[in-house]
């Protein structure tokens, strides 16, 4: 049954169709049966069965609201939680969820059929005046109607009788050539489509020249400027973040050609004091398997240009088809948005459409003096010989005779030499490594920090997708603070990722601004579930690439690795707490599990006041090492 009418929520469910989960950033997931929650959480050994791919942290959150078991916003949590229904053969769906689904269904049934009859009209009228034969190419697309399936079977039958008995006639030709040619169209057309649309899911990190010129910080966050794309039979869903830019948008369908266009609705917050919710027009070009450029028109200036690559290269989206709709049909039924938004063009702009808006014209319109972190597949690519050239002849022009060698030499000689690390030259901003080209590198701005190594003393925002995808507290609520020592280059950090708190250590730190990685070692508790960690397996990594900017690593905390970077606050260089402090609390987890040191304990012991190993012993390490040797 289609669905005309908007969904209905109310208790924290919404209903379309079938009864959602709603967890909140428009996650709404359906009840999985007991079957789908057993081979999630009791997997068969059998070598035959597929393994199952493990859903994300708010997909349990929501199973828990259907099932009416206690909430968490742990995804650990939420599983125990789960597997421990089905073990005790409790799983079951409370009275007060089913009555609260029939409520909405019968009051949704009822929209329904009210939208329905509504919407009705239209096209019964379009179908009167629509001919016999344009009819029948709309069946052959996968609409066919009963009442009208038999009648062109009849009209194509008895031409093909005639044209046997009459070869030479013009009728039956006419008639013969017409008949073969909708089929052509309609088997050829659809095949594309959705081997084109299959082969375009996944998350692609951009490059957004004119939102990161306007919100600087961005640039320190490569993956926050992402485009998700998700297949739906012939549908292609998106949704795009751009700081304060996000959204969904819906490709236009029976599209053709290199430019695909879509429609997109969003939310706007770049102006603190409100929030808008507008609607425009875009459209992207696949350049290949794995690169896409386009343009988003009136989302911030009438034309916002982006270019991007797919992530990792692996086709992943960590939303699914109907959270992409959900969210579309929420921002058309609170703003009234129904049909194509109009088209917004200032004086002096040409219409969107096609090539016209290639990156060509979009991107070459920015100003010149404007930073430009556009990707490219090949960092030797953006040569400088074309300026070169262009300088030679600028030279030719204006020198004497006497000293056109000497001039050609010179140019020779500075085109041989090396680019510096940190180049003071427009062109040197411009040409990046292979693995900064999707990083959206402030480097060719003006330098925020200086160049001394100490001003890593601060407090950082992160971006941590690990930790913000499972848990929905921890979302745009990461922090980091570092210290470093001024008598040695030992370096004390803080990281508050929810629910993970703990302090970290980098003994040496960091040298100097590079890409080169150094280690570290963590110690942290968990708040929902107060376990301690410390010890061994409890390191990881961090590297400073440039002033204000970190990207690191955590071995162990949550699963294997967890991947952050971020970058630093503006201010003076203090984090608010002194060395001191970072290492009072680094000795205290000990503390947490073993007790209070006693006066007759000490750190050179190799055990304690009870004859066991002594935990804080210096060499207690050392000693258990060559005992199980």
């Amino acid at each position: 049954m289609s669905n005309f009418a908007p969904p209905l929520s109310r208790d924290g469910f919404v209903y379309q169709g079938q009864l959602f989960a709603d967890v909140g950033n428009l996650n709404r997931h359906p009840r999985a049966s007991e079957a789908e929650l057993t081979a999630l959480l009791r997997p068969s050994k059998s070598p035959k069965d597929a393994p199952q791919k493990d859903q994300v942290g708010h997909w349990y959150v929501a199973q828990l609201k259907h099932y009416g078991l206690p909430p968490t916003k742990d995804k650990n949590a939420a599983k125990v939680r789960l597997l421990d229904a089905l073990n005790s053969k409790k799983l079951k769906v409370p009275p007060g969820v089913k009555k609260l689904e029939a409520t909405l269904k019968k009051e949704y049934d009822a929209a329904n059929r009210k939208a329905k009859a509504a919407l009705k009209g239209k096209p019964s009228e379009s179908e009167a005046i629509t001919p016999a034969r344009k009819r029948k190419r709309g069946e052959d697309d996968g609409a066919p109607t009963s009442a009208t399936t038999p009648a062109p079977s009849k009209k194509t039958k008895t031409p093909a009788s005639t044209s046997a008995d009459k070869p030479k006639t013009t009728k039956p030709k006419a008639n013969s050539s017409t008949a073969p040619g909708p089929q052509k169209k309609s088997n050829a057309a659809p095949k594309p489509k959705k081997a084109t649309y299959a082969s375009k899911k996944g998350t692609y990190l951009l490059s957004v020249p004119v939102v990161v010129s306007q919100w600087p910080t961005l640039a320190a966050m490569p993956k926050s400027l992402k485009i998700l794309l998700c297949p739906d039979g012939e549908k292609l869903w998106g949704s795009f973040s751009f700081g304060p830019f996000s959204g969904v948008f819906l490709f236009d369908q029976d599209q053709s050609g290199d430019t695909f266009k879509f429609i997109w609705r969003g939310t706007d917050t770049s102006d603190p004091d409100r929030v808008r919710f507008t609607t425009g027009h875009g459209d992207m070009r696949f350049l290949d398997d794995k690169r896409i450029d386009g343009t988003f028109y009136n989302l911030y200036d009438y034309r916002c240009a982006f270019e991007g690559k797919l992530q990792g290269g692996v086709r992943q989206c960590p939303r699914d088809a109907l959270s992409f709709e959900h969210e579309w049909d929420d921002y058309g039924s609170n703003n009234d948005w129904f049909g194509r938004p109009p088209i917004k063009i200032p004086a002096g702009e040409r219409p969107p459409g096609g090539r016209q808006t290639a990156r060509s014209s979009t991107l070459s319109a920015l100003k010149s003096a404007e930073t430009r972190y556009l990707p490219n597949e090949d960092a030797q690519g953006i040569t400088r010989k074309p300026s070169a050239e262009k300088s030679t002849k600028t030279l030719k022009k204006g020198a004497t005779n006497k000293q056109p060698a000497k001039e050609e030499s010179r140019l020779q000689q500075r085109e041989t030499q090396s680019t510096p690390a940190k180049g003071t030259s427009s062109r040197a901003s411009i040409i990046q490594r292979e693995d900064d080209l999707y990083s959206n590198s402030p480097s060719a701005m003006t330098p925020v920090y200086n160049s001394d190594i100490s001003q890593i003393t601060g407090v950082y925002d992160i971006q941590c997708p690990a930790i913000e995808d499972n848990f929905l507290d921890s979302q745009n609520n990461l922090k980091l603070l570092l210290c470093r020592e001024t008598r040695s280059s030992r370096t004390w950090g803080a990281f508050n990722f929810p629910p993970f708190f703990g302090v970290l250590q980098m003994n040496p730190g960091p040298a100097d601004y590079s890409s080169v990685c150094v280690t570290l070692g963590w110690r942290a508790r968990d708040v929902e579930s107060t376990a301690v960690r410390f010890g061994r397996g409890c390191n990881g990594s961090m590297e400073f690439p440039e002033p204000g900017i970190l990207q690191g690593r955590l071995f162990g905390l949550y699963g294997d690795i967890v991947e952050f970077w971020g970058r630093r606050r503006p201010g003076p260089k203090n984090c608010g707490h002194g060395p001191n402090q970072f290492e009072e609390e680094w000795n205290s987890f000990p503390s947490k599990v073993y007790g209070e040191r006693r006066g007759s304990e000490s750190d050179g012991e190799l055990y304690d006041r009870n004859g066991n190993l002594n935990p804080r012993g210096r060499y207690s390490d050392l000693f258990e090492k060559t005992w199980k040797s």
